[in-house]
Formats: C-alpha cells, structure tokens, sequence
C-alpha cells in the first residue's frame, strides 16, 4: 500500500507551505502520545506517520521528489530523465526530535 503523505496531514497537493505547517501542528498535538496519552500505542503509529509526512512535504527537494514520482521515487534511488540520482529517503523514526524542532520557535 502506498503512502500519501497529504492524505496523512488531511491536505489538498495544492496546499502552501502555511497549511501544510498547520496541519502538522493540528494533528501532530493531537496525536503525540506524550501529550495524549489516551489510546498511546496508535496514537504512536499515528503520530510517527504525521511526523515522517512533516519532514517530507516541508523539504522542497522531497516534496518534489515525492509529488512526481511517489513514495516509491521518494525512497528508492534512481537516476532521473536527466541522469541525476534523486531519491533514497530514508524516515529514521526520530519523531518526537522533529516534533521538539518544529515546536522550539512557538
């Protein structure tokens, strides 16, 4: 099954940099089991999810990436049309260290 990292954030593929930042901020809150410990083991895949799609669509190169060629693009590399290797993205899982990033300048 593929991801669709807008679909994870509740997002159009048009949206701007803004609504992109608040939907993670939205579901990320929601969904962070250290603030919402109610249900702690799904909210942790949730919220690791939400924070794998945070670090994609607010990196412009694998925004790219991603909108042209997919998940498969984004995380296996390959040359490109013009010869250039893109991809291999790897998520370490670092979830609450994005979280704490995004949140310090609130």
């Amino acid at each position: 099954m593929s991801v669709n990292y807008y679909d994870t954030l509740e997002i159009d593929r048009e949206a701007s940099f803004e609504q992109i930042s608040q939907a993670f901020k939205r579901l990320s809150l929601k969904y962070n089991p250290a603030k919402n410990p109610t249900n702690q083991a799904s909210n942790a895949v949730k919220f690791a999810e939400i924070c794998e799609a945070w670090e994609v669509l607010s990196n412009p190169s694998h925004k790219g990436i991603f909108d042209k060629y997919g998940e498969w693009g984004l995380k296996n590399e390959f040359k490109n049309e013009l010869g250039q290797m893109v991809g291999g993205y790897i998520f370490l899982g670092n979830s609450e260290e994005i979280y704490d990033k995004y949140f310090e300048d609130d």
